[in-house]
């Protein structure tokens, strides 16, 4: 695979970094966070003391989650925790230590081997004096890769002076050289380039590496932990929940009153939609930016950024060839070894932060190693979705009458809605269906422009792509392990990132509840009946059927409402609680009259609780 993989590894911690122990609530919400907003597939669990008997719990929440769990120790702990924990789906160990300890390596290395599990060590430099580079090799040999650090804001330590800082440097060149020659992953944590050998620079990874690798942390995820190191747990607490409830509504006055009545003023209908015209593609009236799609897209953001980082840079740094992939003498490198100074290595600017990691040993996790061959199942799930939509019949076709836009004025069109809008913001539809992968979804776009159609699956999760044309049709995908892809016209489309909001989710996860979503609307635009396949098809393309153990309807109760929601609400809890019999054999329908009183929200809160 020639595209670099992002990294969607996590971290989170038992203890801040005074000790303070944080609930095991907090922590659950905190994996949901990691799944939900930062779209991480793995997580590492920083444990401290006793935390490592929260492991258990943590891994049973994680898996309902869909996210695998990594321990990361200090080497303190005893590893013969680790059948168990293996037993119960640890994805790997993560030894990271302050300073070189053989002893404990060497503990941790058999214990992970009899229990099959990969083992990442991490050290900082430099090496104790007792301890030689050839001996530090042998016992990370049997390892899967090998982080080699100046500094660990995790594990603060006292600045390396003098002699020191250079025996530091020294050790971390040696050490590189003799595990790549093992054939063992090394990776120079937060050291500018131009202190590091030069056959050894294709291991150096400062902040452009290390959060653009998929080796190392998802950012949001590590800043985030990293801010809560000093916080608390009461803080963490909050900042959890702050960021899970980000979103949570959004309603618009000016949708709900004033479009109806402009619908109706053709001439100031058309003064506004002039103002909307002139505005629409202002880029501080506007959410958050899709990331470049073409080369020279990239060229002029990469020229801009750069342009801004030289202006921080000193004479020194900026004359480096390194000045654009290196942190170059930061704050925390200052702080750990303030006697060591930089020097600019001259030749060619290198652009690319991978440019000099090529052809290196690399360790792949189960996760990663599935993430590698995603091109080739994205293919195949575009056969598979070309095959359904044009050779089986839709199980369900949701109409345009049976969804609206959520918290919007909702034109209804025969066979159409009719989405109107003058802000460049994003509107969904109201829930479209209830759906567990494996499923296909196709509808049309059409009657008008948008800056992004697709799908939502919630607040932090969203399937979108370009409008480049007045009508596509749009197909996704979801196989039964959740892996989806999305189709425009037929052809498979990559789904927009957002610079600064990551909304596209690695897989679908179960029982969702897809939306439709369209982005910055031009005036309006048409979205019409939703096709939708659901269930498992074998190989002759046959829709298999679901064994389930729900009994056949026994008891049907039909209900005529108006204008006495209370009554029917006593009427239907009744029916709720009774006992003797499988709840499931009942089914209850209600005529009524839409919208003259609080029926709907009753039939909604029913449904939702006994459905």
């Amino acid at each position: 695979m020639n595209q670099p993989l992002h990294p969607t590894r996590g971290l989170i911690a038992t203890h801040d970094g005074h000790g303070r122990p944080f609930d095991l609530t907090d922590l659950r919400k905190w994996i949901r966070l990691h799944a939900v907003v930062f779209h991480t597939e793995k997580i590492d669990v920083r444990t401290v003391g006793e935390g490592i008997s929260l492991l258990p719990a943590l891994l049973d929440f994680a898996r309902q989650s869909k996210v695998r769990l990594s321990l990361r120790t200090d080497g303190s702990h005893d590893p013969a925790v680790l059948p168990a924990l293996a037993e119960a789906g640890l994805l790997d160990v993560f030894c990271a230590m302050a300073a070189y300890d053989g002893d404990a390596l060497t503990r941790w290395t058999a214990a992970c081997a009899a229990a099959g599990l990969a083992l990442r060590v991490q050290i900082g430099a430099p090496l104790p004096e007792h301890i030689s580079v050839e001996a530090a090799t042998k016992c990370l040999a049997a390892t899967a890769m090998v982080n080699i650090t100046l500094y660990d804001p995790f594990a603060p330590a006292a600045p390396l002076r003098g002699r020191v800082a250079s025996t530091a440097l020294r050790d971390m060149n040696a050490l590189a050289r003799a595990l790549d020659a093992r054939g063992v992953e090394v990776n120079l944590l937060h050291a500018p380039f131009c202190l590091i050998a030069e056959e050894n620079r294709r291991h150096v990874v400062n902040s452009t590496q290390f959060f653009f690798d998929y080796q190392h942390y998802d950012q949001r995820a590590y800043d985030f932990a990293a801010n809560i190191h000093t916080r608390g747990p009461r803080r963490m607490a909050k900042a959890v929940e702050n960021l899970l409830s980000r979103r949570m509504a959004v309603h618009s006055p000016f949708h709900h009153s004033v479009l109806p009545w402009l619908l109706h003023h053709p001439l100031l209908l058309m003064r506004l939609w002039v103002v909307h015209q002139l505005t629409r593609h202002l880029q501080f009236l506007r959410g958050p930016r899709p990331l470049p799609e073409s080369a020279e897209g990239w060229e002029a953001a990469i020229e801009a950024h750069r342009r801004r980082h030289r202006r921080n840079l000193g004479p020194v740094c900026a004359a480096c060839r390194f000045c654009r992939i290196c942190d170059h003498a930061s704050e925390q490198f200052r702080r750990r070894c303030p006697d060591l100074q930089i020097a600019a290595v001259p030749g060619d600017e290198v652009i690319s932060p991978f440019h000099l990691m090529r052809g290196r040993t690399r360790y792949y996790d189960a996760v990663d190693a599935a993430r590698r061959e995603l091109p080739k199942i994205q293919e195949t799930l575009a056969e598979e979705a070309r095959r359904i939509t044009l050779r089986e019949t839709p199980t369900r076709e949701i109409t345009a009458d049976h969804y609206e836009i959520e918290d919007h004025y909702t034109h209804h069109m025969p066979g159409a809605v009719r989405w109107i809008s003058f802000l460049n913001v994003e509107h969904c539809s109201t829930p479209l269906a209830r759906l567990q992968p494996p499923f296909t979804m196709q509808l049309t776009f059409g009657g008008g422009i948008a800056g992004h159609i697709g799908f939502s699956f919630g607040r932090h999760a969203k399937v979108v792509c370009p409008m480049v044309d007045y009508s596509h049709r749009l197909t996704l995908h979801v196989d039964e392990f959740g892996r989806y892809v999305l189709l425009r016209d037929g052809v498979i489309v990559r789904p927009t990132e957002f610079d600064g909001a990551r909304y596209l989710p690695p897989r679908i996860g179960d029982n969702v509840e897809p939306r439709i979503s369209i982005h910055n609307i031009d005036g309006f635009i048409l979205t019409q009946t939703l096709l939708l396949w659901e269930g498992r098809r074998g190989a002759d393309g046959a829709l298999i059927a679901v064994a389930s153990d729900a009994p056949k309807i026994k008891y049907s109760v039909v209900i005529i409402c108006t204008r006495y929601t209370r009554r029917l609400q006593a009427t239907l809890l009744g029916l709720a609680h009774q006992r003797g019999f499988d709840i499931r054999a009942l089914e209850v329908v209600i005529g009524y009259v839409p919208g003259i009183d609080a029926t709907d929200d009753l039939i909604e809160s029913m449904r939702r609780t006994c459905p």
